[in-house]
């Protein structure tokens, strides 16, 4: 999959390359552009810097595997920061490549939709931050993979259904561990499994609970 992302000509042309180009002309901007009391403020002047780092630096309490694997990159890697930049800059493309690909198949868009994302200012600034802000995309990403799996499933029988929403679910539960917001996808596919397997018994509850 990482060859089919990386040395397509489209999405070298669209998102690679004006991602590479928009971070190097926002890397310039944003070290050239704070006012002398900003450099008190760490937060302000390094283009990589992760927000609450510290705090995921020393306790598993929030976002656990994030703060794991932030951890094991401080300890195994002599130059953080650009280690931390090269795989932010892989999550957020590969999540916004398959973003796209999943909404072309739903929507009628066109590859502008796919340079958008790669020079967006916000998704350019996280996407040079080990931050948990990419593993929302990767959380949009999955719930997209799932709902055109779904539609597109050549096999529809119930046990194929509930393979690809069982999947759904451990993912996203994954990715609520690298940022919790992510909580609501996680909902979200638990309640389409229990749409689509125990809606008769759910109807059946409620049906001798009628003055519930």
């Amino acid at each position: 999959m990482l060859r089919k992302y990386i040395f397509n000509k489209d999405f070298f042309l669209f998102f690679w390359l004006p991602r590479i180009i928009a971070s190097i002309i926002f890397l310039y901007l944003y070290k050239n552009i704070h006012l002398t009391a900003d450099t008190l403020n760490h937060s302000t002047v390094n283009f990589d810097y992760i927000p609450d780092g510290e705090k995921y630096l020393n306790t598993f309490k929030w976002n656990p595997l994030f703060a794991f694997f932030l951890q094991l990159i401080n300890n195994a890697f002599e130059n953080q920061s650009i280690i931390r930049v090269v795989l932010a800059q892989i999550i957020s493309g590969l999540s916004c490549i398959t973003i796209f690909i999943c909404s072309r198949k739903i929507l009628n868009i066109t590859k502008l939709a796919l340079l958008m994302m790669a020079i967006h200012p916000m998704l350019v600034l996280y996407g040079n931050k080990f931050c948990t802000e990419n593993f929302g995309l990767v959380a949009i990403a999955i719930f997209l993979v799932t709902r055109v799996g779904i539609k597109y499933s050549k096999i529809r029988t119930r046990i194929n259904l509930l393979k690809i929403e069982s999947k759904a679910i451990f993912l996203q539960f994954i990715c609520t561990l690298f940022r919790a917001q992510n909580i609501v996808f996680l909902i979200y596919e638990i309640f389409c499994l229990f749409k689509d397997f125990f809606s008769k018994t759910i109807l059946n509850i409620f049906k001798k609970k009628g003055n519930f």
